[in-house]
């Protein structure tokens, strides 16, 4: 039983635009976790399709969903930071609209905190689904399930790319939140965002698959690999932290 009167532990934050055939199932994948004492924050950049109608029906379903819509497209990096404005809970968890969360994922993540005052990111392991929800594949930092010094996941993920994980992966404390996500990086926003939690603690690895990250031909991220903006992404924060003093400059990284 769902007691309301209690503050939610974790804000589940969905951003939103252009989602229609998919919005559906990322929420009701919330919907049934095995944790019951979250808010569904839902924040809609100015969706075209049928996206706001879809969330307007949806909102009735829980009293957890809160569904805010902005009146113009600001951008994913503003509407990622919105979504952290609006959230209430101790902690944050991200889910793309086009992804789902496993029924566990939120006692699980939630207990490495409890357990560990020195983890500023937790993230798993990721099932990667085709548009029927197929599996095609895991995807994940290493094959154990670990607790590793964040430094030394920033210098591995400097030079080998994002083994972290999207935003539907990971899970943080909202109070060490204290960053935005960057404009200026269109595809590893969220990695400088993990950069600069794990500069101050460590990353807990679960090697379970707690989300479906789904893979599909209009997703942002083929938009950003064909126009080459990761590589332009990737020379921008390489540069800002290649001079840092914990960078591990090893052989096998370079």
């Amino acid at each position: 039983m769902i007691d309301n009167n209690l503050p939610p532990k974790i804000s589940v934050c969905i951003p939103v635009f252009n989602a229609a055939n998919y919005i559906e199932e990322a929420v009701k994948s919330v919907l049934n976790q095995s944790f019951k004492n979250f808010e569904l924050i839902i924040v809609d950049n100015a969706s075209t399709d049928g996206t706001p109608d879809i969330l307007d029906s949806l909102k009735f379903l829980d009293g957890r969903i809160h569904v805010f819509k902005n009146d113009q497209n600001i951008g994913l990096a503003p509407n990622l930071n919105k979504c952290v404005e609006y959230a209430n809970g101790e902690y944050v968890k991200f889910l793309c609209a086009d992804d789902m969360l496993s029924l566990d994922c939120l006692d699980k993540m939630l207990a490495i905190f409890q357990k560990d005052s020195s983890i500023k990111l937790v993230a798993s392991a990721r099932r990667l689904i085709d548009e029927s929800k197929l599996e095609i594949g895991v995807r994940g930092y290493q094959k154990k399930t670990e607790k590793i010094n964040g430094t030394q996941v920033i210098s591995r993920c400097l030079y080998l790319g994002n083994y972290i994980g999207e935003p539907s992966a990971v899970m943080f404390k909202k109070v060490d939140f204290k960053m935005s996500f960057r404009k200026d990086l269109p595809q590893l926003m969220d990695l400088a965002c993990w950069f600069e939690l794990l500069e101050s603690g460590h990353f807990y690895y679960l090697n379970s698959p707690l989300c479906s990250i789904r893979i599909h031909e209009s997703q942002m991220s083929n938009t950003n690999l064909k126009s080459g903006t990761i590589i332009s992404d990737n020379i921008t924060l390489f540069e800002n932290y290649i001079n840092k003093p914990y960078i591990i400059s090893s052989f096998v990284f370079r």
